[in-house]
């Protein structure tokens, strides 16, 4: 269970191990079991059809709400992940909020987070990053 300890994740084009992680991730942000993190997906062509599946089968058949669907950040290039995870924690802080204190995980520094980066040096293999504190 990596995501319990990430402060973003990062899922490259992957298989069914790749897929587990993703939906663990989006199910645990989505239930409130862990707080809010970046989940970016490499390569929005390779996402596109399972992001269309999750949108015209899931949301309109009311399985998912409307915001789950929009719970992933599509990106193409390694500076724009970056970029992604230092945004979404200028937005937010990277303490905790009062009400995600009640949730048990950790809290995020701007240091901790950025040796997390040095992990792009595998850019080219197929699989998910969790950038964990």
């Amino acid at each position: 269970m990596f995501v319990k300890f990430a402060a973003a994740y990062v899922v490259m084009p992957g298989g069914f191990g790749t897929l587990d992680e993703l939906f663990e991730a989006l199910t645990l942000v989505q239930t409130g079991k862990i707080a809010p993190i970046p989940i970016i997906l490499v390569g929005s062509a390779y996402w596109a059809g399972l992001a269309d599946w999750v949108k015209t089968r899931m949301v309109d058949e009311g399985m998912i709400s409307p915001g789950t669907s929009t719970s992933c950040t599509f990106i193409d290039k390694p500076e724009d992940v970056v970029d992604a995870i230092f945004s979404h924690y200028e937005k937010r802080g990277f303490m905790p909020s009062l009400a995600e204190r009640e949730i048990p995980a950790q809290s995020v520094s701007c240091r901790s987070l950025w040796f997390k980066l040095k992990i792009f040096a595998f850019w080219s293999l197929p699989c998910v990053i969790p950038f964990c504190c």
